[in-house]
């Protein structure tokens, strides 16, 4: 008799609710185990890991499941089951909960035999791929990091913590709840460009974003990305500072932010003085127009000083026979007007052009454009009011309008495990939380347990391992037009990439690349005549507006400078020394310290850093994959319910004194389950 019950909850649900007031225990076919697959990892892919998950099976159309699946089988009818949402299951054998992860509907089949439904069961990891695959940059919500953009804050934010505009909100990963500054966001000294000169000793800038553009700390960015589709996750890093200090860099290209606003369709404007009527707004660079524009009263207001730009272009699509039209850019504190334009003899087609500056608004500052005609017209929807904003206050949320904003979560998410060999492992029993840590880190921390008994040794297959390549190369993107391209191109590759080439003669692929997709490699070393070491991204061009690639960098904290100044004019007013600067790297300092490029690479004209991400975090993983003991053995096993809820995949399986590791269970409750084990070097 079968002993699993699948147990499922509503869809939506955060918490298992107590029966009855949510779960239903599914009606399965009789004497129809479950056919449960657990996999730890593919071992061959080192890009892609997978996790647990049942085949396909099915189950029938009773009562009690019809309900649950609110009737979807019916055509016509209006289900609120809905397939493109998670359900929460549990499954049970006897009283034991074996696997805890999602069901999803794959199809209802509806014949002369009655309805059944076909499932497939997973578990978060899963999920937690098909999750992110559906999500952007663009979708995450930063907006509690605003803060103003000038040189007293950026210094605070090296130590003190940057000051915020607005208090954050509990459940914050920016800090504690009311807390006002954050040390999630960070401006390091990084060379951007060449517009700065060195002369007597000091280093002089006319623009604080020649040297200062935000940097927001990667654990926050990763911690938002689980919570956004539901889930929490600790990083069990055995030293926390190889991931707590890491950086990733938000810069979005531009100095300008520009949106524009329109109607969706024709406006009539009557004779009378009339406010330019908008009711949607379209973000053109690097800015949420939303944030400045209010599309009920039509208003422009500004958050920090600035300079602001107002470009007109409106199309009359049809007028009473022509006249006199005037439009005027008018202050909200007094009505008057800062700008008029007159149009004469304006007739059907004609187009009204017109551009005003206004330099250094203050914060609360407000404007509208109106129109006032002899006679009535009507404005074409092609009409437009352009807005370019140079702000002073920093919106982390305008960076994600551009390029960073297309990139894909989980793309994004696999680059970060790439980087450091990172295992993501369910936590027992808790739906949606996952702990996040370096394979090293995982492997050798599991427990010993003795299979010898539980072992069909009649029934043993040995295998080598399938799918290993000859040269495995593990690098970051190109970044087009990386200025270290031309300048730095030796002794490593600009990429600062590790080639691994095996001792082997059989293999099944010649090459493998581990590649990350939204991450490029970062330049550091000595600038302005070897006073500061800082690192440097920018183009060939030297483009302010130059748009790169992520970066990842290490926080190694305020270094004062010997001699000599930093000095930037500000462009809002007054100049500002600099006596230290925050130094971020790709490296830490000590010569123990980590290096985040996967080759070996010389810094600071000194020796070379060996603890490179390659050797720090893959070399392990790879001398196991590769070694001429590493084999594949597939055993029939007596399991229980309380061997798959007990067993972890890090685990040490002891059959006669060898050990293995698992790989792979195909669970059989009612029966001989097959287990995949393999063979590790170091066990």
């Amino acid at each position: 008799m079968n002993s699993q019950q699948l147990i499922a909850y509503p869809q939506g649900t955060t918490e298992p609710l107590i029966y009855p007031t949510g779960e239903i225990i599914l009606d399965m076919y009789k004497d129809a185990p479950i056919p449960l697959v657990l996999v730890a990892d593919d071992f061959t892919n080192t890009s892609d890991r997978a996790g647990g998950y049942s085949k396909s099976f099915d189950i029938p159309g009773t009562k009690k499941n019809n309900i649950f699946f609110n009737h979807i089988y019916t055509i016509n009818s209006d289900s609120t089951f809905n397939i493109h949402i998670k359900t929460a299951i549990i499954l049970k054998d006897g009283f034991i909960n074996v696997f805890a992860g999602y069901l999803q509907l794959n199809t209802i089949n509806d014949n002369i035999d009655g309805i059944s439904y076909n499932i497939t069961i997973y578990d978060n990891t899963v999920n937690l791929k098909s999750a992110l695959s559906e999500r952007v940059f663009r979708d995450l919500d930063m907006s509690e990091l605003t803060h103003n953009y000038d040189a007293a804050n950026i210094e605070d934010s090296w130590t003190t913590g940057l000051p915020l505009i607005t208090p954050l909100a509990a459940n914050s990963f920016a800090g504690n709840t009311g807390a006002t500054t954050t040390t999630v966001v960070k401006y390091p000294m990084v060379q951007w460009n060449n517009n700065a000169s060195y002369t007597s000793s000091t280093i002089t800038s006319n623009n604080l974003e020649d040297f200062f553009k935000p940097f927001v700390n990667l654990k926050y960015v990763l911690q938002n990305i689980l919570r956004d589709v539901g889930y929490t996750v600790d990083f069990n890093f055995t030293t926390p500072a190889q991931f707590d200090n890491l950086f990733l860099d938000f810069n979005k290209g531009w100095g300008v932010g520009v949106f524009i606003v329109q109607n969706t369709g024709d406006v009539n404007y009557p004779s009378s003085l009339t406010t330019y009527d908008g009711n949607i707004i379209e973000n053109e660079i690097g800015i949420d127009g939303s944030l400045y524009y209010d599309l009920t009263t039509d208003t422009y207001t500004s958050l920090g000083t600035s300079s602001v730009t107002f470009t007109g272009r409106f199309v009359v699509k049809s007028s009473s026979g022509g006249g006199t039209i005037v439009a005027n850019v008018r202050s909200v504190a007094t009505g008057g007007s800062v700008y008029t334009q007159s149009y004469f003899n304006v007739a059907a087609g004609s187009t009204l052009n017109f551009n005003v500056q206004i330099n250094y608004m203050t914060v609360g500052l407000g404007f509208y454009v109106t129109f006032q005609a002899i006679n009535a017209f009507v404005m074409d929807k092609s009409s437009l009011l352009r807005i370019s904003v140079s702000p002073s206050i920093h919106y982390i949320q305008d960076t994600l309008i551009g390029y960073k904003g297309d990139t894909n979560q989980w793309e994004f998410v696999k680059d970060i495990i790439n980087m450091f060999n990172l295992v993501i492992v369910p936590i027992e029993n808790r739906i949606n939380h996952v702990s996040i840590l370096p394979y090293n880190d995982w492997v050798d921390t599991g427990n010993q347990l003795d299979y010898t008994n539980k072992i069909d040794l009649n029934d043993l297959e040995y295998k080598p391992l399938d799918g290993l390549a000859k040269t495995t190369f593990f690098k970051f993107t190109e970044d087009d037009g990386d200025y270290i391209t031309e300048a730095h191109n030796h002794p490593n590759d600009w990429r600062y990439s590790q080639t691994v080439i095996q001792d082997i003669e059989l293999f099944d692929n010649p090459e493998n690349t581990v590649e990350l997709s939204h991450i490029a490699a970062t330049y550091y070393g000595a600038a302005y005549n070897g006073n500061v070491f800082i690192p440097k991204i920018m183009n060939s061009e030297f483009n302010n507006d130059w748009e790169n690639k992520f970066r990842v960098l290490y926080d190694n904290g305020v270094t004062t400078l010997g001699s000599g100044t930093i000095e930037v004019n500000n462009l809002f007013g007054g100049g500002y020394v600099f006596n230290s600067y925050l130094r971020f790297s790709t490296k830490q300092d000590g010569v123990s310290g980590i290096s985040y490029n996967y080759g070996i690479v010389s810094y600071d004209y000194s020796y070379p850093w060996i603890n490179s991400l390659y050797n720090t975090f893959w070399f392990k993983y790879m001398d196991e994959l590769y070694n001429p003991e590493t084999r594949i053995i597939t055993v029939k096993a007596y399991l229980t319910a309380k061997d798959i809820y007990e067993i972890k995949f890090n685990d040490i399986i002891m059959i006669k004194n060898r050990n293995f590791r698992v790989i792979k269970i195909t669970y059989n409750n009612s029966g001989l389950s097959e287990l995949e084990l393999i063979t590790i070097k170091y066990l």
